[in-house]
Formats: C-alpha cells, sequence, structure tokens
C-alpha cells in the first residue's frame, strides 16, 4: 500500500514540496508500524520455538500456528483513480490506519492464543 501511495504522489506532482514532506511523513508512520508488528511476529515466533523445546511434537499446536499464517489479509487499495493530493493524502491515511489496525489485532490474538495454548500445557 505504502508502495502505491509514494508512486502516486511522484506521478501527481514530483516537485510539490508539500507533496514530499507528507511522503516523509507517512513513510515515518509506515517504519514505527512496522516496529510494533514486528514486534508482535517475535513475540509469535519465540513462543512457538519455546512451544518446541518445552513439549515437543504437538498436532494441536501446528494447527494454531497454521491458523496464525494462514489469515484473511487486508485488501490493499491502488490510489489510481484518486487525482488531488489532498485526497490521496486522506485516504492513506484512513487506509493506512484501518490496515495497521486490523494486522496488529491479528497479531495481539495471536500472541493471546498461543499464550492460552501454552498455559493450558503446564
Amino acid at each position: 500500500m505504502h508502495f502505491k501511495y509514494q508512486r502516486r504522489i511522484t506521478d501527481l506532482d514530483n516537485n510539490n514540496l508539500l507533496s514530499k514532506k507528507q511522503a516523509e511523513y507517512h513513510q515515518n508512520k509506515r517504519d514505527e508500524s512496522q516496529l510494533k508488528i514486528i514486534e508482535k511476529s517475535e513475540m509469535i515466533d519465540s513462543f512457538a520455538i519455546d512451544y518446541g523445546i518445552y513439549f515437543g511434537e504437538s498436532e494441536k499446536f501446528d494447527k494454531l500456528m497454521r491458523e496464525i499464517n494462514h489469515w484473511k489479509r487486508p485488501e490493499i487499495p491502488n490510489f489510481r483513480e484518486i487525482n488531488n493530493l489532498t485526497e490521496l493524502n486522506i485516504e492513506h491515511d484512513k487506509h493506512f490506519k484501518n490496515t495497521t489496525q486490523y494486522i496488529l489485532k491479528h497479531m495481539t490474538s495471536a500472541v493471546g492464543n498461543l499464550a492460552e495454548h501454552i498455559k493450558a500445557e503446564l
């Protein structure tokens, strides 16, 4: 999504200082969100490794991991139909927030499910 946004800003007005600042702002927001998502992913990986070390093979745990890995991905907008920088920024903000919240909600739920599964095994 972020690449499509950057490409569209360049298509609309590559020389516009405001558009460059806006693109930089969105890049920073994207980086912050990426760090949060990576943190959740590392927690999932850590739980999976710990489970394997302490409990070994488990079909139930493997099924849970498959469910976590095969989740419904959010739709990514194209932004090609938008011809105005202000509208583009508004749409990007909206989709970015929704997508980030969706992903973080899934990751948080996955961490919780893994923690509950491990607690049940103890």
